[in-house]
């Protein structure tokens, strides 16, 4: 007769009432990082299953999935409180994510529905491994071969932060019921501190998918005995209804087959290492479109271009202290709904940063003294291409010419309202002043970076790598908000 066993968490035991099985949750953190594994895995190397994360909050060490670029699924008895989301492949390492918001299913009360997602502030870099859905759980059935993921332990309540894998077999699928069990016969399994961890599915076009959210384990140590799953596909109404997330580019919430623009890009790494964390593990492999239950997207193409205007600021805008920094705010319209990303143009210089985030907005650009013509460029999904009209502004002198004052070669400006120099005072429209090079870096995601280091302030960017302003023709630099990633937000 098994015990009713609970793993320990940061502040106590995790007791949920679920008789004769242990949770499969957070282990004491007080225990330093070993040797864990999924039971009978192996090591995960570099950029391998990037999609698997750790997740940690005042409830404990758990696991989570990144099934849509903004969106991490994992359990709801790990919790939601002061939650952090790692990228990487040991708890010391790894790059940390605050989340906007994390929640997990108030309806929670057994295996079936043990659910929880965090919303991340950005979108992430990587392809994602999105949910089993729809006709592609007829490509599941019981036998099937799996990979498990999870940063648990490897004996008793000791040895978590390292991410492993292991491949086993899937047994007591039951869709209506929204549970699997993996494991058992010597074959890999969970242990504590896998909680919320992946089962992976790889489709015949090699891309792989995520399955279930691990709940609990039928025993009390990190043993052979089989692990209880939660199905996502369950979860989905309910984690886009909360956390108004389209998460199924491919599928409505039912599962009928409804790709978007976002029905391709998905993962083919599974254990192969690629890259490195640094670049978040750029080159990793990826699909094309999927058309695992119909046509792909790219069947809807069209050839027109989409429409994209500057609102902010307006044309002949004058701002009669430099340097000033503004934020470019940018509307973007397309026939397919999809705008594949938005960049800048200042005096015919087209920056590198690519804003894919509606709404299009690049923040804490600086200008020195001059006069600029800005203009925005857009991409669909298609390649088809537009710039919108240009958008003259002034800074420390007027577009127009019609100040009243005189603009002299070291940048002193006589106007009717008196005298104004640059490092002098800073102004109510949000002038950022005495800076040497005329660069601010802009916002940050309040977030991304290495845990213990201070994602704001200068070369510091939106998902914690470093980057700095572009030169402007030596008028100064640049500092933008923004970077390119192959996502989109939103339903």
């Amino acid at each position: 007769m098994m015990r009713t066993t609970f793993f320990k968490g940061l502040v106590g035991l995790l007791t949920f009432g679920l008789p004769s099985l242990a949770l499969a949750g957070g282990p004491d953190l007080s225990d330093a990082p070993g040797d864990p594994l999924i039971w009978g895995g192996e090591n995960v190397q570099t950029c391998a299953w990037p999609t698997a994360v750790h997740v940690s909050n005042g409830g404990g060490w758990c696991t989570g999935t990144l099934i849509h670029p903004q969106v991490v699924v994992y359990a709801a008895h790990c919790g939601a409180n002061n939650t952090r989301v790692r990228f990487g492949e040991t708890y010391n390492s790894a790059r940390v994510v605050q989340p906007d918001n994390c929640m997990t299913n108030p309806g929670y009360t057994n295996p079936s529905n043990d659910w929880a997602f965090c919303v991340l502030p950005e979108p992430m870099d990587i392809p994602v491994t999105p949910a089993v859905m729809g006709c592609e759980q007829n490509m599941i059935q019981n036998g099937s071969s799996v990979a498990v993921v999870g940063f648990g332990n490897n004996t008793g309540n000791s040895g978590s932060g390292t991410k492993r894998w292991g491949m086993t077999t899937l047994s007591q699928l039951t869709w209506a019921n929204n549970t699997v069990r993996v494991g058992g016969g010597g074959s890999a399994t969970v242990c504590s501190g896998d909680s919320g961890g992946p089962i992976f599915v790889q489709y015949p076009d090699t891309s792989w998918h995520a399955l279930g959210i691990a709940s609990v384990k039928y025993s009390d140590t990190c043993d052979s005995a089989q692990g209880q799953h939660s199905l996502i596909a369950g979860a989905i109404p309910w984690i886009e209804q909360a956390s108004g997330m389209d998460v199924t580019p491919c599928h409505d919430a039912q599962g009928n087959w409804d790709p978007g623009p976002l029905c391709r890009d998905f993962s083919t790494t599974g254990a192969n290492p690629v890259g490195a964390w640094n670049d978040w593990c750029a080159g990793t492999p990826a699909i094309g479109w999927s058309e695992t239950c119909g046509p792909g997207f790219d069947q809807s193409a069209e050839t027109n271009p989409p429409t994209v205007s500057i609102t902010s600021p307006g044309d002949q805008a004058y701002y009669d202290t430099a340097p000033q920094t503004l934020a470019i705010e940018i509307d973007a319209q397309d026939d397919s709904g999809y705008i594949e990303y938005v960049q800048l143009e200042i005096d015919g210089m087209l920056l590198p940063d690519q804003d894919v985030v509606a709404p299009w907005r690049f923040s804490s650009v600086t200008f020195p003294q001059g006069t600029y013509t800005l203009r925005a460029f857009a991409e669909d999904a298609w390649g088809n291409t537009a710039y919108s009209a240009p958008v003259t502004i002034g800074i420390g002198e007027d577009p127009a010419g019609t100040s009243g004052g005189e603009t002299t070669e070291g940048g002193e400006e006589t106007t009717d309202g008196g005298e104004t120099t640059d490092g002098g005072e800073e102004s109510d429209v949000g002038t950022d002043t005495g800076l040497d090079t005329g660069l601010t870096t802009g916002e940050t995601s309040g977030g991304f970076g290495d845990e213990g280091g201070d994602p704001s302030g200068c070369a510091c960017g939106v998902d914690g790598r470093e980057r700095g302003g572009w030169a402007l023709f030596g008028l100064g630099l640049l500092g933008l908000a923004r970077t390119r990633r192959r996502a989109n937000l939103g339903s």
